[in-house]
């Protein structure tokens, strides 16, 4: 099973926390579902990918260049192009290159067994 670590900035001190989870074998999960489960906050307002809200910056651990892409969603492509979070090469491209952090969303993304960073 892959890890999620999340790095979730503290409003008081501007400090960084690195909490570190792993996923269990059951069920597939949104990412907004495993930030919540974990006592985690981050703002959400649609939870239907429609609003963009819930984007957050994920990176794949040890994907420099050797990770083909990302294929998303049509919702999930059409909100992060409406966003601003694509480029229009992006939103053109059957898959998105994955080897630097990449904008998802977190109430769409469901991931997989690769190992993750996501910035809260």
């Amino acid at each position: 099973m892959g890890s999620i670590t999340f790095l979730a900035r503290r409003r008081c001190g501007g400090w960084v926390e690195q909490i570190q989870v792993r996923r269990s074998g059951r069920g597939r999960r949104t990412l907004l579902e495993l930030i919540e489960r974990h006592g985690l906050r981050h703002r959400c307002d649609c939870r239907a990918g429609t609003c963009g809200s819930c984007a957050v910056r994920v990176a794949v651990v040890g994907s420099q260049g050797g990770f083909p892409g990302v294929r998303l969603g049509p919702l999930e492509r059409e909100t992060l192009y409406a966003g601003g979070k694509l480029t229009r090469q992006q939103y053109a491209a059957p898959l998105v290159a994955s080897g630097v952090p990449m904008w998802r969303l977190a109430c769409q993304y469901h991931p997989g067994e690769e190992d993750i960073i996501v910035a809260l």
